[in-house]
């Protein structure tokens, strides 16, 4: 039986183990100094990834990826003891788009989350104008997920596991250029006041 020899190369965090089919090659670049590693670079946290040892490189990735997701703007209840997270808020030429996220924090089962899009708006705290959803050319909201039947309405569907999440979004006009906060309504969520929208 052929016996096959393993070596181990480390990269930075990673280490790789091959077989000895391609040892040849493997060998001539781990004899050449590595550049990366002697200048230890480091990612946006500061820590330099040089230092950083395999056995702690999971733990660390964990820890950016976490650090990595966006803080909720506000967040309110929801339906079925669900948690909604406002995730996003924010003006693109003529369109504001908010983004919701909807959490399950408990194992109880939520049946189907859905709300009809004409409920959905936000108000001008400055004018005290109502916009609602955006409409497509064809006449369609806007807004995702619509539902496979009725596309009046964002279907969530069900939750029915711990922290299960889901995202929901919608189109607006964009408020008049003096607007520096608004209030969004979302139809069974507690309402999210005082949003700024501008810098």
């Amino acid at each position: 039986m052929k016996t096959c020899k393993v070596i181990s190369v480390s990269c930075l965090i990673f280490s790789t183990s091959i077989c000895g089919c391609q040892i040849d090659t493997l060998n001539a670049r781990a004899t050449q100094p590595s550049v990366a590693a002697a200048q230890e670079p480091e990612n946006s946290t500061g820590v330099q990834l040089a230092s950083i040892t395999s056995a702690s490189a999971k733990t660390l990735l964990i820890t950016l990826s976490k650090d990595s997701k966006p803080k909720p703007i506000q967040t309110r209840s929801g339906p079925g003891g669900l948690e909604v997270d406002l995730v996003r808020a924010g003006i693109t030429g003529k369109i504001l788009t908010v983004e919701l996220l909807y959490r399950n924090p408990t194992s109880a089962y939520t049946r189907n989350v859905e709300m009809p899009i004409q409920q959905v708006s936000y108000i001008d705290d400055a004018t005290a104008k109502r916009y609602g959803v955006l409409k497509d050319e064809s006449g369609q909201y806007l807004a995702s997920p619509l539902g496979k039947r009725d596309k009046t309405i964002v279907d969530l569907g069900n939750f029915s596991s711990v922290e299960k999440s889901k995202v929901a979004w919608f189109k607006f006009p964009a408020p008049p250029a003096g607007t520096k906060t608004i209030s969004i309504n979302i139809p069974d969520v507690g309402p999210y006041d005082g949003i700024s929208v501008r810098p």
